[in-house]
């Protein structure tokens, strides 16, 4: 008599899980719909505030600069574009979250410029903060005067 009674509830498992792929395809078919893209920048076309540099710590082939954040809810990160040698550009990224950005990967001695840009969520950018870090040894910088462009 149990075996019956599985007999029966085998087809209506199958009925039922045909039915729940069927309704999961619509409702993933209509979420997709929509001119909404995830890749599209959204939020303000005005630039956020500039960061301010407090202090560059130095590293082996790179540095550590320190910023101090502006009150602006439209900052979204701050990117700091470089040279690791001759024709060869890198950037670095740091979130609102953190008050520093790491840049490496610098190989020669003598004078590098890194470009420091502050980014809101339509991705618009800041005027660029230069800063002129001078490697006198592999772990010695100092940071020249900023400057904006």
């Amino acid at each position: 008599m149990k075996r019956n009674l599985k007999l029966k509830r085998i087809p209506m498992i199958k009925k039922y899980s045909k039915l729940f792929v069927l309704a999961a395809g619509i409702i993933s078919f209509a979420a997709c719909n929509g001119d909404a893209d995830v890749n599209y920048a959204s939020g303000s076309k005005e630039a956020p505030q500039q960061v301010t540099v407090r202090e560059v710590k130095n590293q082996n082939g790179g540095a550590i600069i320190y910023y101090t954040l502006p009150d602006d809810p439209n900052l979204k990160y701050v990117k700091a574009v470089y040279e690791m040698k001759p024709g060869v550009e890198a950037d670095a990224r740091a979130s609102y979250y953190v008050d520093s950005l790491v840049v490496e990967g610098l190989q020669r001695g003598g004078l590098h410029q890194v470009k420091l840009y502050s980014v809101g969520y339509g991705e618009v950018w800041t005027l660029m903060l230069k800063l002129r870090l001078f490697r006198r040894s592999a772990i010695h910088w100092s940071m020249i005067k900023p400057s904006r462009e």
